[in-house]
């Protein structure tokens, strides 16, 4: 993690399965902000990044586009980004946040 946070951001690209979560939690816990391709896993769906009109792993989607997201990177506040991705890993990662936002959440959907 000393590594992954000696930048500003990480870059978070899909795996098989359009897998994504681990690399998000690796540029809270670095201190860096995380450019990601799309996001597929409804959870992460509003985790604050730098998200770029792609699907990594696939390839498919707007290159032009993330070009130039990616050529603005100096415009971005990384420093916000990854205090806003903070926020939103101890609403719902957290053990508190997981019980609250998530575990209670979906108990009380299946006892109604």
């Amino acid at each position: 993690y000393q590594f992954i946070g000696s930048g500003e951001f990480s870059v978070n690209t899909p795996g098989i399965g359009l897998s994504q979560p681990a690399k998000l939690v690796d540029a809270v816990i670095s201190g860096t902000a995380a450019i990601s391709t799309i996001i597929y896993q409804d959870i992460y769906k509003d985790f604050p990044c730098v998200q770029l009109p792609v699907c990594g792993y696939y390839g498919t989607g707007d290159w032009e586009k993330a070009k130039e997201i990616l050529s603005n990177l100096d415009s971005v506040d990384w420093h916000k980004m990854h205090n806003d991705s903070l926020v939103w890993y101890n609403k719902y990662l957290s053990a508190e946040g997981l019980w609250k936002n998530q575990l209670l959440k979906a108990y009380e959907k299946g006892t109604q």
